[in-house]
């Protein structure tokens, strides 16, 4: 059976991943040592994941891997944002996840029987990421207590907030959850004019919140005529931070 992939010519073959040079293992040392995930490996077993890792850099709109092929890597983002898709038999692209620097893809579907991604992931921006062998990470869940035990707080906390989007995108309306994605950009310590950048196209946002481009924009639109917010493309300023959380 032939799936449908998210649309896009560009295209990039995990396999095809490059070795890191002796530079970018010592900035992946650094950067694994401090990840929430990575953090517990001894320093041999860091050594020994640094040296396997393959480097992959994308250009906004290159895959890094389409849905339902094999999966073979699990992935560390360095740089950039990556969208996680799904495409319908109609030719519908859903964009189920915004992934950021910092973030990992691939690692929930490692023990899975199937042994392929259920999505593609799409570069929105130049990105960077490291590439861990399957049988590596594996290893490393077998062999470290500690390492597995942050690996299945990753899966749980990830599937707690699959389970928040499903419930906000049956019961919440559309304006209430474009209220909650803004209040998302918005640090906890920020006073009013505070000013947010959109780093992902609108159609995508309007994707990853289930509603049609000129939805989000007539909804941020009406936000704007109340004084709310202020639109100037991509760049948002939120005038009245109480008023934007209690928005419906």
């Amino acid at each position: 059976m032939n799936f449908p992939q998210c649309s896009d010519d560009h295209s990039f073959n995990l396999q095809q991943g490059n070795r890191l040079t002796d530079t970018q293992r010592e900035v992946a040392h650094r950067i694994l040592k401090h990840h929430p995930l990575f953090s517990v490996l001894t320093e041999s077993e860091l050594q020994r994941l640094v040296v396997q890792l393959n480097r992959i850099d994308l250009a906004p709109g290159d895959f890094l891997f389409q849905q339902h092929e094999s999966a073979e890597q699990v992935f560390v983002i360095e740089t950039g944002q990556v969208k996680l898709c799904v495409t319908a038999l109609d030719g519908t692209e859903n964009v189920l996840e915004l992934a950021m620097a910092g973030q990992t893809i691939g690692d929930h579907v490692m023990f899975m029987p199937e042994k392929i991604y259920p999505v593609a992931a799409q570069a929105i921006q130049d990105s960077g990421l490291y590439g861990i062998p399957r049988q590596l990470f594996l290893k490393l869940v077998k062999g470290n207590s500690e390492f597995c035990g942050n690996y299945l707080r990753n899966l749980s906390l990830n599937l707690n907030d699959r389970i928040a989007e499903m419930v906000s995108l049956t019961q919440d309306k559309a304006n209430r959850r474009v209220a909650q994605f803004l209040t998302s950009l918005v640090p906890s310590n920020a006073r009013n004019g505070h000013v947010v950048h959109l780093i992902t196209p609108k159609h995508v946002i309007a994707s990853r919140l289930s509603i049609k481009p000129e939805t989000l924009s007539r909804l941020m639109s009406e936000m704007a005529q109340q004084g709310i917010i202020d639109v100037k493309g991509r760049r948002i300023r939120i005038h009245n931070i109480k008023a934007l959380k209690r928005y419906q």
